[in-house]
This record gives structure tokens, sequence and C-alpha cells, in this order.
């Protein structure tokens, strides 16, 4: 008799386990910090990145799992004749994302005192009838593009209890296996660079974006003399995509400013 598959379910369920036990021992530690949301502290940030990074992994061993069983119940049915039904068809994960839909994370850390906001703040069934399954939609959810390392990029951050935010960052890594970039803060203030994990679609990538948006049009651009990224309104386009936007900024006391078409993209909000 065939034990392959049955020890790779054996290793399969001793990485779940582990996995289990390391997001156990990060939530103990977090439940034990007194958080101050006004002072942003470097080793929280990372504690909170280790648990996402470690929620992804458990996802990827619990689907490794569940295929293990699935050849393991397999193996059994061939070899001692069991009656087997084979296993049901799942409907695909919903991706796990650290920053976009997990209700039972807490925002850790809050948004940096330079970086103040100036204004205020259906899953589809995969279901069908027992003789007909529908197919699910082919999937183009990814980038045309992978953007290297060091590239300069506007990334919108979505994070549970805070409002979104765009920042100013730089790419680190495409990480293939969930069709998120990693990224680094670009805030030269702050002594330690964050870093996120995005998906691609809320990555902008600066150097491509080339098209002059004309006057009246609603972008986003970066607010002088910071690393944030605000919605505006274009009261005089430049005529080259690299000069200055003359802008209006959203809640800016009537003032217009001058940024240059570099940090300025069409509105994605």
């Amino acid at each position: 008799m065939s034990v392959a598959e049955f020890k790779r379910l054996e290793a399969s369920l001793r990485d779940s386990t582990r996995l289990t036990s390391n997001v156990n021992k990060i939530h103990d530690r977090l439940s034990k910090v007194q958080f101050d949301q006004g002072v942003f502290d470097p080793s929280t940030e990372r504690e909170c990145m280790r648990l996402a990074e470690l929620y992804e992994e458990a996802i990827r061993s619990a689907e490794e799992e569940e295929k293990c069983a699935a050849r393991a119940a397999k193996t059994l049915a061939n070899e001692f004749g069991l009656g087997g039904g084979g296993a049901s068809k799942k409907s695909a994960p919903k991706e796990s994302n650290f920053y976009d839909d997990q209700p039972k994370r807490t925002s850790f850390g809050g948004t940096p005192k330079s970086r103040t906001s100036m204004g205020g703040g259906g899953r589809h069934s995969m279901g069908g009838s027992m003789h007909k399954q529908a197919k699910p939609p082919a999937s183009n959810d990814k980038p045309k593009r992978i953007m290297a390392a060091g590239t300069q990029v506007a990334c919108k951050i979505v994070q549970y209890g805070m409002d979104p935010s765009w920042i100013l960052a730089s790419v680190m890594e495409f990480v293939g296996s969930t069709k998120k970039y990693r990224v680094k803060d670009d805030d030269p203030g702050e002594s330690f660079s964050q870093e996120y994990l995005a998906p691609w679609r809320n990555v902008v990538c600066l150097d491509e974006e080339t098209t002059i948006c004309p006057a009246g049009d609603k972008v986003l651009a970066i607010y002088p003399d910071s690393t944030m990224f605000y919605q505006a309104t274009v009261v005089k386009a430049p005529v080259d995509a690299h000069d200055d936007y003359t802008l209006f900024f959203d809640g800016d006391q009537s003032q217009v400013r001058m940024v240059n078409g570099h940090y300025v993209f069409a509105n994605r909000e």
C-alpha cells in the first residue's frame, strides 16, 4: 500500500499546527501591549506585518492540506475498494489582504502626526444544480507588467478602522502567489520605513501616469512638503506632463498650490 500521500498529509497537518501556534503567540503578545494611537511604534508594526504574513501562509497551508486529504481519501478508495464520492469542488478562496477586509484585526499605531488628513475623513455564490455546475469566470486579475524593485509609486493603504490613504512609496517586491506588492513608505521624516502589502490594483507607477488632466478634472496629488496624496481639482494644467499643475486641494481653505506633474494622476477614489 502506498503511504506517500499520508506522509504528505501528516507533514501538512504539522505545518498547520506550527502556524496556528505562531499566530496565537503574536496575538497573545499584542493583547498585552498598551497602545497609544498618537505614537508610532515600529516593533508593534513589525509584529502586525509578521501576523499578516502568517495569515497568508496559513491560507496556503490550509489549501494544501485539503488537497492532501483529498488525495489520501482517493488512495484509500482505490486500494481498499471503499465507496468514494470524491471531494466536492469548493468555491474559489477569497483573496486574503492584511488591510482590506478582516474586521477581526485591530489597527495598531495610527496615522503619523506629520500625515494628518486635511479633510474629514456580496460575495458571489458558486452554487448550482447537482447536474450542472456553473464555471467560475476566467480570472484576469493580474497586472499587465510587474514593476521592478525600487520603482516609485503611489500606494493606497487600507487599514481596518481608518480612512484609506495614498502614500508615496517604493516597490520592494511583487508576491506572485497573492498578486500583491510589498512596498516601503518613502516618508523621509520617519526613522523606520514602514512596509505594506497591498493589492496590485492599489499601486500606481508614477512614471507611467503621463496623461495630462485638463482644468476641472479631479486628481490625486502629493501635498507640498509631504509624502501623502490627496484629492484636488485642476485649476490650470501644464503643457508638459512633468511641468507643474496649479491645483486646489479639497478642504485647503481656497488656496491654490503648484505640484509637479510627476506626482499628479487621475482620481481613482
